[in-house]
């Protein structure tokens, strides 16, 4: 979907000090930064400014219609991959540890819509030495799939 490939680009260079500085206290390289993808949206004003029709923003879950903001405002980006790599949707996180967040009322993580039930997180980047090893490895969280790819563990997904 071209809309969510236009965001993924939007938050690559939304990356902020902030941002860098909690990846690298959970362990993230900046090649895993890289690989993975991860973003930062500002704010919703970031999504409203993307090409399309503000309908399909909806749709998505990027934007909510009754308020129209962005439940992704102010949270690190995860796109999410099909196992054809094609994007299907974002996930995020607050850049706080858990205890800010729970002081705050912030979910911990929140997806775009698309079906969860069908998905996997890393499977785009897992699928090849599954397939050769012939077994999976189902992780916690993304930033534990992430780690554990840093650490030529790459059969890993959640």
């Amino acid at each position: 979907m071209e809309i969510l490939q236009n965001l993924l680009k939007k938050t690559r260079k939304l990356i902020n000090k902030q941002t860098v500085d909690y990846l690298r206290s959970r362990g993230i390289t900046k090649q895993s930064a890289i690989k993975w993808q991860i973003g930062y949206l500002n704010s919703e004003l970031e999504i409203l400014d993307l090409e399309g029709d503000r309908e399909l923003l909806y749709q998505t879950g990027l934007l909510i219609k009754k308020i129209d903001k962005s439940p992704l405002s102010r949270y690190i980006t995860f796109p999410m991959y099909d196992q054809y790599n094609n994007i299907i949707g974002f996930s995020g996180r607050p850049p706080l540890c858990n205890q800010i967040v729970k002081q705050r009322g912030l979910k911990k993580y929140w997806h775009s819509r698309f079906n969860k039930r069908k998905f996997l997180f890393g499977l785009n980047h897992a699928i090849a030495t599954a397939r050769e090893k012939n077994y999976f490895i189902v992780g916690e969280g993304q930033f534990d799939t992430i780690i554990a790819h840093q650490n030529d563990i790459t059969n890993i997904i959640n």
